[in-house]
């Protein structure tokens, strides 16, 4: 507890809430980053009185001992809900009258919000700490309440450890044209002034998380439009000009994103349409296609993305593209999701960019992932419908951190998901969509404000889950011999858990599940600063 009165109740939240949102646990739980970090800390504030009360909350500067943090590194965001449903669909026949939850997974930017009587409100502050130095930093947050105004003190500690990327990134799938349809913006408009800054905001976004990766798409509808919004090639085709290519589109997001991004996925050579263009159709394609690239000064950085595809179709894809190359005699890379079978890794071992399904998870992958590693081939760990844990509307938020500390404890490069922002119809009313869980298909969501960009709860969830991991990546490389045996001697080990179908089809985990995931994630986080504190004393005793 932070702060109590006769009105109101202030709480800081650990990164298991919001789960259940009338219940917070007492454990204390340290509030601590390494400096060049992002500390973020929840707040809850629960409105004692009957009668509806509007809050505004206000930072003022942090101080230590000889340091100062200015308060206009502070963001304040506030949570907004959305409704969804429990359950799983598979198509536009099954549209099941399932039950709906309303949850708290909007992450607005804004200090200010309205707090029913007898219910509780969620702050999530954002803190970047820049150049600033290690200590202990306190200072006050002023709250105004129902005229009322009232202070209380927030603290928490910077150790003297510098943040460093690990390269373990985060690779959320894009798509341009369902802002679009959101927003506005007209067929002529496309990639152009308003629909490129939509774009640059949640590219933004997407690029605080770690993303490395853009989503094109190099054929109308490479999933048999399984979204809400039409999804058409950026490469547009004049099939009455002996298929002249216009690669307006696909440059302007492309340009768009710019060179943080190392990889651009482009989907795809064989669509999820019965109907895919033949090879007469690709000869033509990919030479105009590989020529561009080259221009473009891009060509390593594009990989032919072959989502969840047969192992023939994928040999035939690899084989063909084989026979096109670029001035370096180069062919295209291909980036294949799947799930991992022992008998197809001779094609695997063919494949650059490589993705399994969580469920896949075994001794064999883990066999197989580790001579990955060692000839430097990438490999991903990714989640889809009917898994758990996950990032579902109803999933805890935890187990999206678990996700990201399990992919990266286990060896894997990185952690795939789809989809960053294929918005349904109207996703800050409803995420119910016909086809897959509760967003399935966003975790990031349109502002308040016109051509705005919102988080959520459960990219932040990942986000803690990438910082954690990039703490352990430190401690791994810098600890003493003795002190890092200990260190991963004690680290809890990180799998698939029990879980069971609910009554809607939906995958979910069983209690204790949940409870031993939220277990293993607090008891990885104290180790981690208990150990990178040992790391500074071992370090100064040394430099004594």
């Amino acid at each position: 507890m932070i702060f109590e009165n006769e009105d109101l109740l202030i709480r800081n939240l650990g990164p298991k809430e919001p789960l259940d949102y009338e219940k917070i646990g007492t454990r204390d739980r340290r509030i601590f980053a390494y400096r060049k970090d992002r500390l973020v800390i929840k707040l809850k504030v629960y409105n004692k009185k009957d009668k509806l009360i509007r809050v505004k909350l206000r930072a003022h500067d942090f101080l230590s001992e000889d340091a100062r943090i200015v308060c206009k590194n502070v963001r304040i965001n506030t949570l907004s809900s959305t409704l969804g449903h429990i359950g799983r669909a598979y198509g536009p026949e099954d549209r099941l009258d399932f039950p709906k939850i309303k949850a708290l997974d909007i992450i607005d930017k804004g200090a200010s919000l309205k707090i029913s009587g007898k219910s509780s409100a969620y702050f999530y502050l954002y803190i970047d700490l820049g150049e600033s130095k290690a200590g202990f930093y306190e200072g006050p947050m002023e709250l105004m309440a129902g005229g009322a105004r009232f202070s209380f003190n927030l603290g928490f500690e910077i150790l003297d450890i510098e943040r460093k990327p690990i390269g373990f990134d985060l690779n959320l799938w894009q798509y341009p044209y369902s802002q679009a349809r959101y927003f506005g913006i007209s067929n002529e408009d496309l990639f152009k002034e308003s629909h490129q800054q939509a774009l640059r905001n949640l590219l933004d976004l997407y690029r605080s998380y770690q993303g490395k990766t853009l989503t094109v798409s190099i054929v109308d509808e490479p999933w048999n439009h399984q979204v809400y919004d039409p999804y058409p090639s950026m490469v547009r085709v004049d099939l009455a000009k002996d298929l002249a290519l216009d690669f307006s589109h696909f440059d302007a997001y492309v340009d768009l994103g710019g060179e943080d991004f190392s990889k651009i996925y482009a989907f795809s050579i064989i669509s999820w349409d019965k109907d895919h263009l033949d090879k007469t159709y690709w000869d033509k394609f990919l030479r105009a296609f590989i020529d561009h690239l080259d221009q473009k000064g891009i060509f390593d950085r594009v990989y032919i993305g072959l989502d969840e595809r047969s192992e023939s179709l994928v040999k035939d894809s690899l084989d063909f593209l084989s026979l096109y190359k670029n001035k370096e005699g180069k062919s295209l890379k291909i980036a294949y999701q799947t799930y991992f079978s022992k008998e197809n890794i001779s094609l695997y071992d063919r494949i650059d960019d490589l993705s399994f399904g969580l469920d896949s998870l075994d001794g064999d992958l883990m066999a197989y992932l580790a001579k990955r590693k060692a000839r430097g081939l990438y490999t991903s760990l990714y989640t889809s419908t009917g898994v758990f844990p996950n990032s579902f509307i109803y999933s805890s938020p935890i187990e999206s951190t678990y996700i990201i500390l399990l992919a990266y404890l286990r060896g894997f490069d990185g952690f795939l998901r789809w989809a960053l922002d294929a918005w349904v119809k109207e996703p800050r009313k409803d995420l119910s969509f016909y086809y897959f869980e509760s967003a399935d298909t966003l975790l990031a969501y349109p502002g308040k404000e016109d051509l705005t960009i919102a988080s959520s709860v459960r990219l932040e969830a990942m986000g803690e889950g990438l910082r954690m991991a990039e703490k352990i990546g430190f401690l791994k490389e810098n600890l003493a011999s003795k002190t890092y045996k200990e260190f991963v001697s004690q680290l809890p080990s990180f799998g698939l858990l029990e879980s069971f179908t609910n009554p809607y089809g939906a995958r979910v985990g069983k209690k204790q599940s949940l409870a031993l995931i939220e277990e293993k994630v607090l008891r990885l986080r104290d180790l981690i600063y208990t150990y990178s504190k040992k790391y500074v004393e071992e370090r100064d005793g040394y430099n004594k």
